[in-house]
């Protein structure tokens, strides 16, 4: 069963976003229905591909403002380097397809301002800008794509040009082993300035790949390949099962003579429209919120307009920020009431999205920090956790329970913070326990893509519609506390198996 709701003005081309659905979900199934095992290989370009836009960009950008607090170090580096450098790096980071002499423009001058610094310091830069920026841009379909070759036990590698500080911890969080990248060269523990070997880049990419395979024994002629730029045309030639990723220009012409697959992502709508929407959106919230509780009933009168204060602002916020939902398996939010919803959670949407599923009678379990947000506090039908405190969890368990007891349902976030890519974090016990304690049933609540249109740290919302998957209740009345970590897995894998598309 599948519906849609609420109605509201499409801002995103929905057959262009369902032909990319369709051909992303053919990729996998192919994927699915090929050779199994680590002889078969599934290579990545990175920026562009995996993530959109350059890497390069963020992590110079995060570094300068850190630079900042270094005053003489920034001199130095600022002597080595001309305003031609500067104009010639934004050019570069701004185009899909980029020359090669602007490529090494590019590291000539990041060369020139990590001259001298520790490799650990660089480290730690990854991870903050892995978590701040890279993960908001991870494509969701590649990260699907990536997601069937694990299950296929493919080796996985990321071949780019760019370095391995710039894509190591995205790569750790998606559980990719190997890269072939531009190294740095060391002197010890510190960056000389120099590079330890050419770019990985064009043929060179090729080059290494076939390195790669024949030190592994993969089989290039029926491994996979995935790029977006021409200058990755003997990349994808080098491998059996070419696939372009959201190509423009040269590469668009080349993969339409190659006959290879194309999969289109899509394009962003333009950066002052999700600007002015966005505002629109954040303003509508507090007003909407105080104009519903004025309209209510009084607090403590059962929390039935908590939820039609909470729904209706959060009604006002999607539709002026041109978000729509799509509902898949609506049938089972009805079946047993009350229930513990959960829900995965990557995006500061979430919670919005789930007061639009027609689940009439319900609280949601919130962060304590939210009762800043004005006309929220209003909101009595809200649970409020303090993360910090040592009693917030039995106090947690007392207020469902009282809850559940009463009819209302409880929806909870069992990751307890948002993910940093599609991929679910380890869910806690609590909600589970709750359910179980309260005898009744757990319905999982799965939120596909709402990390695309809002990152976990933004506050800027980008238009589109969000899939939504609700799956049949789960009875936890006879679950052994032994057994808990055991089935809570189960519970996880089956959101990662819906949201990478096999489940």
């Amino acid at each position: 069963m599948t519906t849609t709701e609420p109605p509201m003005p499409a801002e995103v081309g929905i057959e262009a976003s369902m032909r990319t659905s369709m051909v992303e979900q053919a990729r996998v199934e192919h994927i699915l229905a090929g050779p199994r095992g680590p002889h078969i290989g599934a290579f990545f370009d990175f920026d562009g591909t995996v993530v959109a836009g350059y890497s390069a960009s963020a992590f110079l950008n995060a570094y300068l403002r850190r630079l900042a607090a270094d005053p003489a170090h920034l001199r130095r580096a600022a002597g080595t380097i001309g305003v031609s450098q500067v104009v010639r790096l934004m050019s570069t980071t701004s185009r899909a397809e980029t020359r090669d002499r602007d490529m090494r423009a590019l590291y000539e001058l990041c060369l020139a301002v990590l001259a001298g610094r520790e490799e650990e310091e660089l480290g730690r830069l990854g991870e903050q800008v892995m978590a701040a920026k890279l993960a908001a841009r991870l494509h969701c379909q590649v990260w699907r794509i990536i997601q069937a070759h694990q299950r296929m036990g493919h080796t996985i590698v990321l071949v780019s040009s760019a370095t391995r500080y710039q894509m190591a911890a995205l790569a750790r969080e998606l559980g990719i082993e190997h890269m072939l990248c531009t190294e740095m060269e060391l002197d010890g523990a510190a960056f000389t300035g120099r590079l330890a070997g050419p770019l990985m880049r064009g043929p060179r990419k090729a080059t290494a790949t076939a390195a790669f395979a024949a030190d592994r024994a993969i089989d290039l002629t029926r491994s996979y390949g995935y790029a977006d730029t021409h200058d990755d045309l003997d990349f994808l030639r080098a491998v059996g099962e070419p696939c372009v990723i959201n190509p423009t220009g040269a590469m668009a012409q080349a993969a339409a003579g190659a006959r290879w697959p194309i999969l289109p992502l899509g394009r962003r709508p333009p950066r002052p429209e999700t600007l002015v929407r966005s505002l629109l959106a954040w303003g509508s919230l507090a007003p909407t919120l105080l104009a519903a509780a004025g309209l209510g009933l009084p607090a403590g009168s059962g929390g039935l307009t908590a939820g039609l204060e909470l729904s209706l602002a959060s009604r006002a916020f999607l539709r002026a920020a041109g978000v729509r939902l799509r509902i898949e398996g609506g049938q089972h939010l009805r079946t047993q009431r009350p229930a513990v919803f959960i829900s995965n959670h990557q995006s500061p949407l979430d919670a919005t999205l789930v007061t639009q599923l027609p689940i009439s009678g319900f609280t949601i379990v919130v962060k304590d920090e939210l009762r800043r947000i004005p006309g929220l506090s209003r909101v009595t039908n809200l649970l409020y956790v303090e993360r910090t405190s040592p009693q917030a969890a039995q106090q947690l368990l007392d207020e469902a329970l009282g809850r559940l007891g009463g009819g209302t349902s409880v929806v909870i976030f069992p990751e307890g913070s948002r993910s940093l890519t599609p991929t679910p974090g380890p869910f806690r016990k609590g909600a589970f326990f709750i359910a179980r304690k309260a005898g009744v049933p757990v319905i999982p609540i799965i939120i596909h893509n709402s990390g695309q249109l809002m990152g976990r740290s933004r506050k800027t919302v980008t238009s589109g519609e969000v899939r939504i998957t609700v799956a049949p209740p789960i009875d936890v009345s006879t679950w052994k506390i032994r057994q808990f970590d055991d089935r809570i897995a189960e519970v996880r894998d089956l959101y990662l198996s819906t949201l990478a598309g096999w489940g």
